[in-house]
């Protein structure tokens, strides 16, 4: 039998809070910025070369939440950087640069947000 368990809160053993991802995804950052897979992520926006705005679903419940993000060069297989610039309760925004903080778009771009 199959069911949904629904809590306010998951606690620990000790007694602390067991903190989740509240948000994750990977998408293509070139040609057509589209979400390969994801959770609690509505939609990419493209502003523009190396410049990413990833919506929520779900608004987070404040801004004390951390998202992290990393990437892949477009035109090669070596890394770029990738930065998260801002944080909204209902998105955030990440930026992808070479070493020399030239914008450029990443290939492939991974998240997480927890809280």
């Amino acid at each position: 039998m199959a069911g949904t368990i629904k809590v306010d809160k998951w606690i620990n053993e000790d007694g602390s809070e067991n903190y989740k991802c509240r948000a994750w995804g990977k998408f293509l950052g070139t040609n057509t910025v589209q979400l390969e897979a994801g959770g609690n992520v509505s939609s990419i926006t493209d502003n523009g070369v190396g410049s990413y705005t990833v919506n929520f679903i779900n608004p987070m419940s404040d801004l004390s939440y951390s998202a992290v993000a990393s990437a892949e060069n477009a035109a090669s297989y070596y890394g770029i950087f990738a930065s998260v610039l801002y944080h909204a309760i209902n998105s955030f925004a990440i930026s992808t640069c070479t070493s020399s903080s030239s914008q450029v778009d990443g290939r492939t771009i991974n998240f997480v947000v927890f809280r």
